[in-house]
Formats: C-alpha cells, sequence, structure tokens
C-alpha cells in the first residue's frame, strides 16, 4: 500500500488551507485494525520509538480503515508536546477521515500515559464526537512498548474518566 504524508499550507493570498503531499511509500500492510500494525510502522518509518523530542503524529482513516494520509501535528520538547483540536480536525476534514488516531511518543522510553494525555484525549474524543470523526485510538509509543487507550486495560482511559 501506498501511504502519503502531508502537510498543511496556507495560501498567503487566499488565508486557505490546503493539504500538500510531502512523501509517499510503499509500505506492506494495507488495513490498520489494531494498534500494533500502527506502532510497528511509526517504529520503522519515522523511528519514533528513539526520537529525543515529543512528536504527534495524526493517522486519518476511512470507514474501512484503510490509511488516508499522516500528519506531523506537534514537534514538541523533551516531555510535552502541543495538540491542538482544530488543527487535528482541520486535517482530518480536509482529507476526508471518518475516524482518527493520535500517536505521540515519549522520550522517557515508557509507554505511561501522563494527566495531560488523559486529558488531551477526551478533548479530542469529545470534539470528534460532534463533527462525527470518530477518535478510533489514542496511542503511545515508548522504547521497545506502546500503550492503546483503546486495549482493554486502559477502557477507562479512553471513554475520557481520569485514573483515581
Amino acid at each position: 500500500m501506498d501511504i502519503n504524508t502531508y502537510d498543511l499550507i496556507l495560501n498567503t493570498e487566499s488565508k486557505l488551507t490546503h493539504l500538500q503531499l510531502k512523501e509517499s511509500f510503499t509500505y506492506p500492510c494495507d488495513r490498520f485494525t489494531n494498534p500494533r500494525a500502527i506502532f510497528e510502522l511509526m517504529r520503522r518509518k519515522f523511528n519514533l520509538h528513539t526520537r529525543a523530542d515529543e512528536f504527534v503524529y495524526l493517522a486519518a482513516f476511512n470507514n474501512a480503515m484503510r490509511l488516508l494520509g499522516l500528519f506531523e501535528i506537534s514537534h514538541g520538547t523533551v516531555n510535552a508536546s502541543l495538540i491542538d483540536p482544530r488543527g487535528v480536525f482541520l486535517r482530518a476534514l480536509q482529507i476526508g477521515a471518518s475516524s482518527i488516531m493520535l500517536i505521540h511518543n515519549h522520550t522517557s522510553g515508557r509507554a505511561i500515559p501522563s494527566r495531560d494525555d488523559m486529558n488531551t484525549c477526551k478533548r479530542i474524543k469529545k470534539a470528534g464526537e460532534l463533527l462525527g470523526i470518530q477518535l478510533s485510538d489514542f496511542l503511545i509509543i515508548g522504547c521497545d512498548e506502546y500503550l492503546s487507550f483503546r486495549d482493554e486495560h486502559n477502557k477507562k482511559a479512553y471513554r475520557g474518566n481520569h485514573p483515581r
């Protein structure tokens, strides 16, 4: 399957945004129905598990969970990265996504969600519900592990409840 990465570009004259193809590459998986498949893609192609700063990516999918495109949403610092719901859904709407997944790394190497991760997941999930775009998962990548908010042991977090 060919996978495309995009940048969101602002036309300086019209002040309208549009997607610009950044890179296209072939990858052996044609559907991403589980978090492990995305984890492997992000490790192999983007080396997200070895980055010294936090990065956030958006994966946009159609109804069949075929990947429409990948976007780098944020390049943060050693322990934080901003995720703006407007920026996330601007990209998702322009590419025609019916569902999205947010993926980011933890430079500590540990895939343990922070309170900010929990709050961000909740905000993005609520915004998506208003727009009819499902947040299919929120994935944290560590050195040799990942955490999927959708996985069974994290259902409370995915539903937007805070840990006790």
